[in-house]
């Protein structure tokens, strides 16, 4: 989302998530198939305000979590 609050501050919010269980294959014939577990979370506040052409005041917040997991035999 991206917002413009007053003509001199600006806004912008993003939230993403992903959460896979993707099937994985083995080289032996007689085992079984495994999944992996690919969960992650990210997240962006930006927001920045113009005071003059020339001069900005810019504030930044990011946040990454990742748990990838492939559970062993």
């Amino acid at each position: 989302m991206d917002w413009n609050l007053t003509n001199n501050d600006r806004l912008y919010v993003r939230y993403s998530r992903l959460f896979a269980n993707d099937p994985t294959t083995n080289n032996f014939p007689l085992s079984d198939n495994q999944y992996t577990n690919d969960n992650a979370h990210n997240g962006v506040i930006n927001w920045t305000h113009t005071f003059s052409p020339s001069i900005i005041n810019e504030f930044r917040f990011g946040y990454v979590r990742h748990n990838g997991s492939a559970p062993g035999n």
